[in-house]
C-alpha cells in the first residue's frame, strides 16, 4: 500500500548545506528530501524501503554521500545531487558496516579533492575501495579546508580532540573535550568548535556549545535540544562561509548566524 503524508515538523533530522549555500538536504522517517535554503518544496531523492541517514553534500555540490541500510547493513552510498546514480561504496566491507549502532552515529567525511571519504578510521575511495588509516587514526570527525588535518574524537581513553596532519604524519593534540560533549565539529574557516553536551537524563535537555578556539571562552548557542541519546546522532551543518550553521531540533530546520559570536568577552 502507498500512504501519502503532509507534515510540517520533524523529528531528529539530519541536515547539511551544499557548498554554494543554495541547496540543503535533510532526513525525515529514514528518507532524504532537497530543498532550496531559502525555503520552499521539498522533493524526495531517496525512496523505498531503507533507512538513509547522514547527507553530505561533496566539495563540488555534485554528489551526496549518506548512510543507508540498503544492502542489509548499514553502510556508505553516494548518489548524484538529483538522487539518480545511487551505488553503495562499501558493499563488501562487512568490517565497517555497522555504522548505525555506534552513538553517535559517525558522519561520512568528503575528502577535498572529492576522490573518496573518511568514516571512522576508514578512507573509501570512489573507484578502488577501502583503506585502513593509521592505526592512531581514529574516530575523524572532520577535515580542514585544505585537506592537510583530520580532527579526531576521543572518548575513550582521555576527553580531548586530535589532529592528524597528513604531511609529516603526525598527531597531537588538538583541544580539549568536556566529558559530556558530543559530535563536535570544527567551523571551516578554523575558528570555531561545536560540539553538543549531551547529559544522559531524561528530564535535562541537550545544548549546542560553540567554543571560541583563539579565546577558549564558550557560549551556548541552543538550549532546547531533545533530551535523549538521538540528538547525539543527527548532522548538522556549515556554511562554507563559517557564518551560520543549520540545525534540527523541535521539529524544525533552524538557521544559527555565528556572527555574535566574535562579541566573546
Amino acid at each position: 500500500h502507498s500512504i501519502s503524508l503532509e507534515t510540517t515538523e520533524g523529528s531528529y533530522m539530519d541536515v547539511d548545506l551544499s557548498p554554494d549555500g543554495k541547496e540543503i538536504v535533510f532526513t525525515v522517517l529514514g528518507e532524504i528530501f532537497q530543498m532550496p535554503a531559502g525555503g520552499g518544496t521539498p522533493v524526495q531523492i531517496t525512496r523505498g524501503l531503507a533507512i538513509n541517514s547522514h547527507p553530505v553534500w561533496s566539495p563540488d555540490g555534485k554528489e551526496i554521500a549518506y548512510l543507508s541500510d540498503i544492502s542489509g547493513g548499514m553502510r556508505v552510498n553516494v548518489m548524484h545531487r538529483d538522487g539518480t546514480g545511487q551505488r553503495i561504496l562499501d558493499a563488501s566491507g562487512s568490517q565497517i558496516q555497522r555504522y548505525y549502532d555506534i552513538k553517535p552515529a559517525p558522519i561520512p567525511v568528503w575528502l577535498t579533492d572529492e576522490t573518496g571519504l573518511v568514516i571512522k578510521d576508514h578512507l573509501i575511495s570512489l573507484t578502488s575501495g577501502i583503506n585502513v588509516l593509521p592505526k592512531d587514526v581514529r574516530n575523524i570527525f572532520d577535515i580542514s579546508r585544505d585537506g592537510r588535518m583530520y580532527y579526531q574524537e576521543d572518548h575513550v581513553t582521555t576527553n580531548f580532540i586530535k589532529c592528524y596532519d597528513r604531511l609529516t604524519g603526525e598527531t597531537r593534540k588538538f583541544s580539549d573535550l568536556p566529558a559530556h560533549a558530543y559530535h563536535p565539529r570544527i567551523s571551516p574557516d578554523g575558528k570555531w568548535l561545536i560540539y553538543i553536551k549531551y547529559i544522559k537524563n531524561p528530564s535535562v535537555k541537550n545544548s549546542l556549545v560553540a567554543r571560541n578556539l583563539s579565546t577558549g571562552n564558550e557560549k551556548i548557542l541552543v538550549d532546547q535540544l531533545e533530551p535523549d541519546s538521538r540528538t547525539i546522532k543527527e548532522h548538522y551543518a556549515f556554511s562554507s562561509d563559517s557564518k551560520y550553521l543549520l540545525i534540527g531540533y523541535n521539529g524544525k530546520i533552524h538557521k544559527l548566524i555565528l556572527d555574535h559570536l566574535y562579541y566573546f568577552n
